[in-house]
């Protein structure tokens, strides 16, 4: 996903005034399929009870390699990941096939009142539900590295 164009536009600082093509919509579309089922694989490996028996084990030597981002160990953080991605993926589907339709409703404001279409309430619909799941994976982020510097600091403290 690194690898397209919207996101090495990203990354270069220039995303707050670049505004992606159709093709590279498309192009950030099929990345973000591809990571969401690499995320799911995680979570799946995440959930087997042999996996589950044996966290304790893996976050001692998560920690003893210095692998300090805990999230990965997170079910909750994979879900709100794959949450996230669906809506954006959905709502990226729907921009490209509405993309001349949305370019006209940018270049002009639209009355507060306007009767939305369907595809454009469930294109803000799908923003929201992003939007959220981007939330909740931000708090689980924070809780994860709370309890992580916790744990760091509780081990520190022993002799």
């Amino acid at each position: 996903m690194q690898a397209t164009r919207w996101a090495k536009a990203t990354k270069s600082g220039a995303a707050p005034e670049y505004s992606p093509s159709r093709d590279e919509m498309r192009e950030f579309g099929e990345a973000e399929r591809g990571m969401m089922e690499s995320g799911k694989r995680v979570l799946d490996f995440l959930m087997q009870p042999r996996t589950q028996a044996k966290m304790a084990g893996l976050l001692k030597a998560a920690d003893a390699l210095g692998v300090g981002d805990r999230k990965v160990f997170d079910p909750e953080f994979w879900r709100a990941s794959q949450r996230r991605m669906i809506a954006s993926n959905e709502a990226k589907k729907i921009q490209v096939e509405h993309w001349d339709e949305l370019e006209k409703i940018a270049q002009k404001p639209q009355p507060k009142d306007v009767k939305l279409k369907p595809w454009q309430e469930t294109y803000l619909r799908l923003r929201q539900e992003e939007a959220a799941a981007r939330k909740e994976r931000d708090e689980i982020i924070a809780r994860v590295a709370m309890s992580a510097a916790e744990a760091a600091t509780a081990t520190k403290g022993t002799p």
